[in-house]
């Protein structure tokens, strides 16, 4: 299970043909600030216990990704329960039990932090701006 946003720098094309390499890296920068808060809020959201001893809050991690004009930052998990932590089981579901609620840790994070995130991508303008003058 895994929240992802993906941001194109095309809103800022003018920017992205004088300076790409500054508008990268300032993307880079944002989106590594905002997929650690969601790194942590997400483990702050996920139940402890569940799994052993590191279990799935050990098993959370974000990463950046770029690919092209794309940046993309990923928090997830690769444990394969993660999902039905996140989500819930129904009743009868394998292995039969009377089902169990989802911890949505993942959305939950998503939830308090996307206006937060949204606010941070908008300061990549500025930063590539002053990089850009030499400030």
């Amino acid at each position: 299970m895994m929240i992802e946003h993906h941001w194109t720098i095309a809103g800022i094309e003018e920017l992205v043909k004088q300076y790409p390499v500054i508008v990268r890296e300032e993307a880079v920068k944002c989106m590594q600030i905002i997929t650690a808060r969601l790194e942590k809020d997400v483990v702050e959201n996920t139940p402890a216990g569940v799994g052993g001893a590191a279990g799935l809050r050990g098993s959370i991690a974000g990463r950046v990704d770029v690919v092209g004009d794309s940046v993309r930052g990923v928090v997830g998990t690769a444990m394969p329960y993660g999902e039905v932590v996140e989500l819930g089981r129904k009743p009868g579901s394998f292995p039969p039990r009377e089902g169990t609620k989802g911890a949505h840790m993942f959305q939950k994070a998503w939830d308090k932090d996307q206006n937060w995130a949204m606010d941070q991508m908008q300061g990549i303008v500025t930063a590539v701006v002053r990089r850009a003058n030499g400030l």
